[in-house]
């Protein structure tokens, strides 16, 4: 589900997608795991059973994730900016969320579709479809001791706030052992 917005020279890593279709394709092909699900669960004869299957497997790969993501504390504080595809048009947005570490942040209830990823320049980006259209947000930790009421006081003001938040991407790549440019993130706001 690779956005035509990223930027060129992206490099983006995929951390978690609750994309069925994908999952499911990945349940065809990984034979180890439809024969674990054979010998726990019986055969699989329809197809309804196949997405029951998938939706799982897609669940477990979340929970998996989101405890990998959980050594990866934050202050408390995620400024989430938006490029939203509504059925008016696209719009601009952002919100102060709350999360107490990075798995905090991997759930579905964004889009229909939605897949997490990092990128090369240290950004924590999550891309979600839903049938209006697509969405790209990215999200930032806010800095210890930075009140969110600044934060959104600035936003609303159209004045930079990237001093003030720094980058949760960056912390991922270094997780996993993704490479990063070493340059900043470009502000998404």
């Amino acid at each position: 589900m690779a956005d035509a917005r990223m930027e060129k020279n992206s490099i983006q890593h995929v951390i978690w997608t609750n994309d069925v279709l994908d999952a499911e394709d990945r349940v065809e092909k990984d034979q180890s795991f439809i024969d674990d699900f054979y010998m726990e669960e019986g055969h699989v004869e329809t197809e309804d059973e196949l997405y029951d299957r998938a939706y799982w497997y897609v669940e477990e790969w979340r929970e998996d994730e989101a405890y990998n993501l959980e050594s990866i504390k934050l202050s408390g504080n995620v400024l989430v900016t938006a490029d939203l595809g509504l059925w008016y048009g696209r719009r601009s947005g952002f919100k102060v969320i709350k999360a107490k570490d990075a798995g905090d942040l991997l759930y579905a209830g964004l889009d229909d579709t939605v897949e997490y990823s990092t990128d090369n320049r240290g950004r924590l980006v999550v891309h979600g479809c839903n049938h209006d259209g697509s969405s790209t947000y990215y999200l930032y930790e806010i800095k210890e001791g930075v009140d969110p009421a600044f934060i959104e006081d600035r936003m609303y003001e159209g004045k930079p706030v990237k001093q003030y938040v720094r980058s949760i991407g960056r912390r991922i790549n270094e997780l996993y052992g993704f490479g990063t440019t070493g340059r900043r993130p470009a502000a998404a706001f």
